[in-house]
């Protein structure tokens, strides 16, 4: 069996400006655990749920969503 015989071949990436929550939201929405990064047509990385996980505010920690959401909302 050969690789391309199981791959995914309609992969979904994001770019390396992509937020952390519309990172997270894309990963939710399609099951998914890993996302490709890709800058101009080039892989440049790979995010994981963990890396996520370990960069986002505790869901069970409301302080720390709204602080995330107001430095998304800060930047320009």
């Amino acid at each position: 069996m050969r690789i391309e015989e199981i791959m995914t071949k309609d992969v979904i990436t994001v770019n390396p400006e992509t937020r952390l929550l519309e990172a997270q939201k894309i990963m939710m929405e399609n099951s998914i655990r890993r996302l490709p990064v890709v800058d101009q047509g080039k892989l440049v990385g790979i995010i994981t749920e963990h890396d996520l996980n370990e960069n986002t505010p505790s869901r069970m920690n409301p302080m720390g969503i709204q602080q995330l959401h107001y430095s998304e909302t800060m930047r320009p």
